[in-house]
């Protein structure tokens, strides 16, 4: 597979300006590494300047809002949430004994080298997580679906997993629809431990996290629609 850079600055080379949604649901190394990249082949424009001309906007899964700071009538609640703040120690039995670099710098450079004009709109743990999705997959698609073998894999083939990324796509290719409301403001991320603290403000701008609007079934129901979909092979069949 070609390097996530180069398909970053090729595809936004390609695209009209102000035209992409970047959807972000995992850490932010690619994306940091597409800010920091300089011109090449597909454009002359450093990351950042493509970015400013061809990104529309930014659906960012990371954060809890209003902020990830522990509750002490919560400690249930993670903190720092584990796309901002994730750090694996080679003690950690979940890291398998291998260590990687905290994710929390990386996460902080791109809030704050992003271009201020492209707006990025957060959708944090506490949204994602009571929207449990894809066990509809377990009945509903063929056996050799291998999206319904991961998901009965991971243990989720019977209440399904928590939507955390796939309603942050869903936002980043449909909006807020009636399923959102936004509240605009800054977020700011601590760049040692990931931990997060939005802002709030009247005056609006360019940063914004969402809302749970509707009924939490509503976007459950739109997601499992779009997992049952067969694909669309290119020759115009399906299977």
């Amino acid at each position: 597979a070609p390097d996530a850079l180069a398909v970053y600055r090729q595809a936004l080379a390609a695209a009209p300006d102000a035209s992409v949604w970047v959807s972000s649901i995992g850490f932010t190394t690619n994306l940091e590494a597409l800010l920091r990249s300089g011109p090449d082949a597909a454009s002359p424009l450093s990351g950042a300047q493509l970015v400013a001309k061809k990104v529309k906007g930014l659906a960012w899964m990371g954060g809890r809002y209003p902020q990830s700071l522990r509750d002490p009538e919560s400690p249930q609640l993670p903190s720092p949430e584990h796309n901002f703040g994730f750090s694996c120690t080679a003690a950690n039995e979940r890291c398998g004994g291998i260590a990687s670099d905290p994710i929390a710098p990386s996460t902080a450079f791109v809030l704050e080298h992003w271009p201020a004009a492209v707006p990025i709109v957060f959708l944090g743990w506490e949204v994602g997580a009571p929207i449990l999705t894809g066990a509809v997959m377990t009945n509903g698609t063929a056996s050799s679906n291998p999206c319904r073998q991961a998901y009965i894999d991971h243990g989720n083939g019977v209440v399904g997993r928590s939507s955390w990324d796939p309603a942050t796509t869903l936002f980043a290719v449909r909006g807020v629809e009636s399923f959102y409301s936004q509240v605009f403001g800054r977020n700011f991320v601590n760049a040692t431990d990931g931990n997060n603290v939005f802002v709030p403000s009247h005056a609006g701008g360019t940063q914004s996290y969402l809302v749970q609007k509707a009924p939490i079934q509503a976007v459950r129901n739109a997601i499992n629609e779009l997992l049952l979909m067969p694909p669309t092979l290119g020759s115009g069949t399906s299977d």
